[in-house]
């Protein structure tokens, strides 16, 4: 997180990696909880499901987590992995971030502002 003038700004990747962490046991239980009315799945869905089954019987979220912070993300999981990323990427840019603030003014992106990403060298 950086705080400039009257702003913070967060990183995509942070609030990325915690959609995986906060949506990771939903699509993991053996009991499906509707997150859209009917049956319209949300757009990340069958990646996030893929990473949960691959990850069930290796201890699950916690290694999975172990993996995004520290050890990197094992070969044969990473390309999906890198998929759900974009994914959510796309989703977090077009729906909640684009609404969040019409509560409390008309404008859109009146709360977040999306800017160009820093190139790392």
């Amino acid at each position: 997180m950086e705080f400039k003038e009257d702003r913070v700004h967060f990183p995509m990747g942070l609030l990325i990696e915690k959609w995986m962490i906060y949506y990771y046991p939903i699509f993991d239980s053996k009991n499906r909880i509707p997150q859209i009315h009917g049956n319209a799945k949300l757009s990340f869905e069958s990646e996030l499901i893929t990473v949960a089954e691959y990850y069930n019987g290796k201890g699950g979220l916690s290694v999975f987590y172990n993996d995004l912070k520290r050890k990197g993300v094992p070969d044969e999981i990473s390309n999906v992995v890198v998929s759900l990323a974009n994914r959510l990427n796309s989703t977090l840019r077009r729906m909640p971030m684009y609404y969040i603030g019409r509560s409390i003014s008309f404008d859109f992106h009146s709360i977040y502002r999306p800017e160009k990403p820093k190139k790392i060298n």
